[in-house]
């Protein structure tokens, strides 16, 4: 049997939600009888995600990732102030939302350079879980690429399908199926409400079930 390893940002967090068992990956332990580990943390970048994914201990997990905004990033800062009490090394995220233009810094980046390291991320991760035999299902929290068209980039060849459609399907986003299904009472900043994180977590029962990879553990 094997436990529940969840990663992502606000949206799998369960950011604006009275109480965060109603957020999907709680939802999920519920109805899959299992434990739970869960990394996520409010505005994220897809840095973090990675890094922190890939020094987790998921053995006998099946990973679920969540993937944030692509115009993110993290850098390390030598005067992070850890708790607003003591300034320590520590790793810091910039925050660039969906919803405005970009940051003024990202004036110094072509918009492929994001698209292309967020992809490179992707690979890491799906190729370190595949080498590792462990199971896994990543999904786009919301829409990625605003209205510019990036299909020409080789990288998409590299990644699978199977296991993150919604990168090749805008209507598997998170924020897209809950639109398509019905279900468009989104909380005042944007977040999914309880009733959008159940129909998720069905969404992705089904996924994690399929040909039992769930059920089966490594020996």
């Amino acid at each position: 049997m094997r436990n529940l390893y969840t990663n992502g940002c606000s949206y799998v967090w369960g950011d604006e939600l009275e109480d965060r068992r109603d957020a999907f990956p709680h939802l999920l332990k519920t109805k899959l009888g299992c434990e739970l580990t869960d990394d996520s943390k409010c505005g994220s970048d897809n840095q973090r995600i990675m890094r922190t994914t890939l020094t987790a201990d998921l053995k006998n997990h099946f990973v679920i990732i969540g993937w944030a905004s692509i115009i993110r990033y993290e850098y390390y800062d030598k005067s992070y102030i850890s708790e607003g009490i003591d300034l320590v090394p520590g790793w810091e995220s910039n925050i660039g939302s969906r919803f405005e233009k970009y940051p003024e810094i990202h004036k110094y980046f072509e918009y492929d350079w994001f698209v292309v390291n967020f992809l490179n991320q992707v690979l890491v991760l799906q190729n370190y879980l595949k080498y590792n035999n462990i199971p896994f299902f990543f999904f786009m929290s919301y829409p990625m690429y605003k209205d510019q068209n990036v299909d020409y980039l080789e990288h998409f060849d590299l990644i699978d399908e199977s296991t993150f459609p919604s990168l090749f399907n805008e209507d598997l986003e998170f924020f897209t199926y809950c639109k398509n299904n019905g279900l468009n009472d989104f909380m005042p900043n944007w977040h999914p409400s309880p009733r959008q994180h159940k129909l998720w977590s069905e969404y992705l029962y089904e996924k994690i079930n399929t040909n039992n990879n769930f059920t089966r553990s490594k020996k």
